[in-house]
C-alpha cells in the first residue's frame, strides 16, 4: 500500500472551493454539460448527468474486474486506512470514520501511459507502471473522503472474511480534499465543461483517462483526453510553443521543483522537449532490471499549462 504524499495538492478550477459535497450533479451542471458537447456525445450522458465512459480496452495482461477493484478499494480503506489515518485526514482536511466507509458508486479506469510493458518484469513493477482503477470512498453522508488507486493488472487478489485485498504494492490511497471531484481533482464532466469554455469549441468525443508517468505523479494525477469538434491553437505558457489540434488534455502537470506537487487543473499541451521513451530500473535479487518504455502516442507524460491562441493557427 502506498500513501499519496500530502504535498500532492490540486485546486480544481470548476470544483467547489470551500465546502464538502457528495457526488451529485446539479441542474446547472447538466445544462452546462449539454451546451459543451455535440449531439453524438450527448447520447452517452446518462439520466444522472454523467458520462457512460468506455470500458477498459484489452491489454497484454489480465485486468482486475471493476467490481473486484471496488471491493479492494473498500477493504483497503476500512482495514488499512486507520494505519495512515493521520495523513489521510490531513489531506482530507477533516475527520474520517474508517468504520463506516463505503464505495461512492463510480470507478474510473486510467489507461497506463506506456504502449506496452515488457514481459518478465517483477509484478510490483507492472503494478507501478500500468493501468489503474481509481475509486472514491465515501462517508455515510455521501461525501468522498478517500481516493484509492488499484493497479489494474494486480489480479492475484486475496479474499478474506468480509473483503478483498490486492497483492502487495498494488494499492495507493489519498485523502480527498473538499475541492476534488471524487476520486480525482476533476470529473470528466467538469473537464469537458472547462475545455469547452476555454476554447469556445464543443467536445466531440467521450473523455478517456490516462494515468501519469508514475515517476512524476501518483495515479490520482491522471489526465482526461478528448477531441474538440474543430482544431484549437494552444500556446504553452512556459515554452511559448504553439500547436494546433482537435485533441485536448485537461489535467495537472508536475512542478519541476517538487515531483509530488501538481499544478492547477487546466488545459495542457505536450512540452516540445517531452520524452517519448522513459527508462525504468527496478531492484531485484540479482541487481537491477531495466526497461525502456515508449509513451503511448495518444498521451504525453511531459505537459505544460496552455492558453488558447485567439483567431489563428501556428
Amino acid at each position: 500500500m502506498r500513501l499519496v504524499d500530502p504535498a500532492f495538492g490540486v485546486t480544481a478550477i470548476l470544483a467547489a472551493a470551500c465546502t464538502e459535497r457528495p457526488l451529485t450533479t446539479s441542474n446547472g451542471e447538466r445544462s452546462a454539460l449539454a451546451g459543451a458537447i455535440t449531439e453524438g456525445v450527448a447520447a452517452r450522458v446518462g439520466p444522472d448527468g454523467k458520462f457512460a465512459l468506455d470500458p477498459p480496452q484489452l491489454e497484454e495482461r489480465p485486468i482486475v474486474p471493476e467490481e473486484t477493484a471496488r471491493q479492494i478499494a473498500v477493504t483497503t480503506a476500512v482495514r488499512l486506512g486507520p494505519m495512515i489515518g493521520v495523513d489521510l485526514q490531513f489531506q482530507h482536511r477533516g475527520p474520517i470514520d474508517f468504520s463506516r466507509l463505503s464505495d461512492c458508486g463510480r470507478a474510473y479506469f486510467a489507461r497506463g501511459p506506456f504502449e506496452s510493458i515488457p514481459q518478465g518484469l517483477p509484478p510490483e513493477m507492472v503494478y507501478y507502471l500500468g493501468s489503474q482503477w481509481l475509486i472514491a470512498i465515501c462517508a455515510p453522508s455521501g461525501t468522498p473522503v478517500i481516493s484509492v488507486a488499484v493497479a489494474a493488472n494486480a489480479t492475484e487478489v486475496v479474499r478474506v472474511q468480509g473483503g478483498v485485498f490486492g497483492p502487495p504494492n498494488s494499492v495507493s490511497m489519498a485523502g480527498i480534499p473538499p475541492e476534488w471531484d471524487g476520486a480525482l481533482p476533476i470529473s470528466p464532466e467538469h473537464a469537458v465543461i472547462l475545455a469547452s469554455g476555454r476554447t469556445g469549441r464543443r467536445i466531440a468525443s467521450v473523455p478517456s483517462l490516462y494515468a501519469p508517468n508514475p515517476r512524476d505523479a501518483f495515479p490520482q494525477g491522471a489526465n482526461w483526453v478528448f477531441d474538440a469538434e474543430s482544431e484549437v491553437a494552444l500556446r504553452g505558457e512556459k515554452s511559448g510553443a504553439v500547436s494546433s489540434s482537435v485533441h485536448l488534455l485537461v489535467g495537472s502537470a508536475q512542478d519541476p521543483s517538487n515531483a509530488w506537487l501538481r499544478g492547477p487543473v487546466d488545459l495542457y499541451i505536450a512540452r516540445p522537449d517531452g520524452r517519448r521513451v522513459v527508462p525504468y530500473y527496478w531492484p531485484s535479487g540479482t541487481g537491477l532490471i531495466g526497461a525502456d518504455l515508449r509513451v503511448s502516442p495518444e498521451i504525453a507524460v511531459d505537459i505544460e499549462q496552455a492558453t488558447v491562441v485567439v483567431g489563428g493557427r501556428p
